[in-house]
Order: C-alpha cells, then sequence, then structure tokens
C-alpha cells in the first residue's frame, strides 16, 4: 500500500498519478532521465524528487528546476507534505 499518493488536480494522458512506499523516492521531469515523466512544457527535464522518509512524512525538493517547486502556492526548495497539500 502507498504512503504517498499524489494524484493530478486535472487528470490527463501527461500527467499521472505518483504513488510511493515506505522509504520510496522518485524522480519527476518532463526528460527521459525522470522515472516519472510529466509532458510538460511548465517541468524541466529532471524537475523534483518526491521521498517517503522513515517517519512518514512524504518530502519534496525541488533539483535545480527552472520554474521552480509549488507546494500550496509557495516556492519551496525542500518541503515536507501533508495530506490536502497541492504540489
Amino acid at each position: 500500500m502507498a504512503l504517498l499518493r499524489l494524484t493530478p488536480v486535472v487528470p490527463g494522458p501527461n500527467v499521472p498519478a505518483i504513488e510511493l512506499g515506505a522509504g520510496g523516492s522518485t524522480t519527476v521531469g518532463r526528460g527521459q532521465q525522470a522515472e516519472v515523466i510529466v509532458d510538460d512544457t511548465s517541468l524541466s527535464r529532471l524537475h523534483a524528487r518526491l521521498s517517503v522518509v522513515p517517519v512518514g512524512l512524504k518530502k519534496d525538493d525541488d533539483l535545480g528546476s527552472t520554474n521552480g517547486v509549488f507546494v500550496n502556492g509557495a516556492g519551496q526548495m525542500s518541503s515536507y507534505l501533508v495530506v490536502g497539500d497541492s504540489v
């Protein structure tokens, strides 16, 4: 069972849901080097890393993206996510 499930606000073929289990992490971006590819020009080729840390918190880290990562509308280099956050 996934501890982290990010679902798109507007579902579409180029915006997949992302699920991670305990201790898991994945990279997100529009390039082939990303583990989860999102076909959206607002994302960098390697945009962010999503991780589930040992205490069960969900963490998101910007990987030097051009447009940045926003959590609930605020730009973040690294942040912990809670249920209901918008990334």
